[in-house]
């Protein structure tokens, strides 16, 4: 198990010492004469572990550790001091630091505790992963179709999609609540911290836009009909080739023109537009000519990251969920989503690199 540990100390001989037999231990090792070094150091290269002296000229190791624990949270600090002060070791273990040892410095115990230390860094680390995984798996693979599925049925139960005998009705009911289960069972599992936006995707291919835009207008005017909604697509002549993961992208996609229509009011007009000429990123946009109060809040909600949402996150609507889904998606492509609304339309705006 390799970690790398800087060695803060003034005093030269103790200092060379810890490094010496941390290097001889199998860590990678540097040193730094006092708190101030030690953060130039951090500046230009990541540690696991920070051997922290506290008296020491310049800046002492109790402020250094308030820098690093506030601008370098994923580096573990452990202090050393050349008496037992019980108060203060509590003090700094409350800042932040792993552990506190006394001085003479016994080096195999040192090395223990860090090898130790680093174990559980691992375990962490490892279990963030599977979390970050886990979170993005449900949110992207389950709530988001699922609530596509929900609006369907629900569509279909009114008689929206055709007149439906009442048997398929009853059906059709169980399916609804079925899907509305999973969707409240899901975000209740999830923790927004696990999910942030912009992890690239991996199986992207280069396929044209036309392809991934292959069947949305019909979708879109689909959902639109039973509204009294017009649609209207000016996508027209050859379109962009960009590298995606095709279906992925074409559900975000889908997920936004179901947000536009549900945000439609009667007798208006949902547009699927794209902009010419715009370099390195396609510039899809999706407006909807009269919008009402649901437009603006969406585009409030949208201002915000979801992984600052917190406890809001349970209480987000489908429409809120459904623009986050597709909100990481276009991240994870190298783009971006964003809604703007005003009294008299809402447009919600959709980029995604061409390379």
């Amino acid at each position: 198990m390799v970690g790398k540990v800087l060695v803060v100390d003034d005093e030269d001989t103790l200092r060379l010492t810890i490094k010496t037999r941390l290097s001889a231990g199998g860590f990678e090792t540097d040193a730094a004469v006092d708190g101030e070094d030690a953060i130039e150091k951090l500046k230009q290269t990541p540690f696991d572990v920070v051997l922290l002296d506290i008296n020491m000229p310049r800046m002492d190791g109790i402020t250094a550790l308030g820098i690093i624990a506030e601008q370098y949270p994923t580096t573990d600090v452990i202090m050393l001091t050349g008496f037992a002060d019980f108060s203060t070791a509590i003090d700094c273990l409350k800042k932040g630091a792993k552990d506190y040892l006394v001085k003479p410095i016994d080096t195999t115990e040192l090395i223990t505790r860090l090898r130790s230390l680093l174990r559980a860094r691992n375990s962490e680390a490892a279990l963030d992963l599977l979390r970050k995984s886990h979170a993005s798996f449900v949110f992207d693979r389950v709530i988001d179709p699922v609530v596509k599925l929900h609006h369907a049925l629900g569509l279909m139960k009114k008689g929206d999609l055709g007149k439906l005998t009442k048997d398929q009705s009853t059906v059709i009911e169980g399916l609804e609540e079925m899907a509305h289960n999973v969707v409240t069972g899901s975000v209740k599992s999830l923790d927004p911290v696990f999910l942030p936006a912009g992890e690239k995707a991996a199986d992207r291919k280069e396929v044209s836009l036309e392809k991934v835009l292959d069947g949305i207008p019909e979708f879109v005017s689909a959902l639109a009909k039973p509204k009294d909604v017009e649609f209207v697509s000016h996508l027209k002549g050859k379109l962009p080739k960009i590298e995606c993961e095709e279906h992925r992208l074409r559900e975000a996609l889908r997920s936004v023109a179901a947000v536009a229509v549900d945000c439609a009011a009667k007798g208006s007009t949902v547009s699927l537009d794209m902009e010419k000429d715009s370099g390195e990123k396609a510039i899809i946009k999706v407006t909807v000519s009269k919008s009402g109060e649901k437009g603006q809040k969406l585009a409030d909600q949208l201002r915000k990251p979801l992984d600052s949402v917190g406890g809001q996150f349970q209480k987000l609507d489908h429409d809120s969920l459904l623009l986050y889904a597709a909100q990481r998606t276009f991240a994870a492509h190298g783009g971006s989503l964003s809604v703007n609304s005003s009294k008299s339309e809402v447009v919600i705006e959709c980029t995604v690199s061409k390379k």
